[in-house]
């Protein structure tokens, strides 16, 4: 799946990436060598950056995990990839001030 943020977020932001699975699937379900970031449409990915760790809400049903954005992506748009153990990716794209 892909969602994009709608309007524009300041660059070098710690921005909460929230997502729901079926339930409570552990803090166990990111892929190895996952989050990664790349520019959208594309291009090389690199290693994202997170504040801490994956986190799960059980009143919610969410996960959060806080991406740590860079300063220098003022004035472009990059896509966050989060891959699952089960061999989904899901995405997520910001345009950044």
């Amino acid at each position: 799946t892909q969602q994009s943020s709608p309007g524009g977020v300041n660059a070098g932001r710690t921005l909460p990436v929230r997502f729901s699975l079926d339930g409570n699937e552990g803090l166990a379900i990111l892929a190895a060598g996952f989050p990664n970031v790349q520019p959208c449409g594309g291009g090389a990915t690199t290693p994202a950056e997170g504040a801490g760790g994956l986190s799960y809400n059980a009143s919610t049903n969410t996960y959060q995990w806080n991406w740590k954005t860079d300063g220098a992506w003022a004035g472009s748009c990059r896509t966050l990839l989060i891959g699952l153990n089960d061999g989904t990716t899901h995405s997520v794209s910001v345009t950044f001030n």
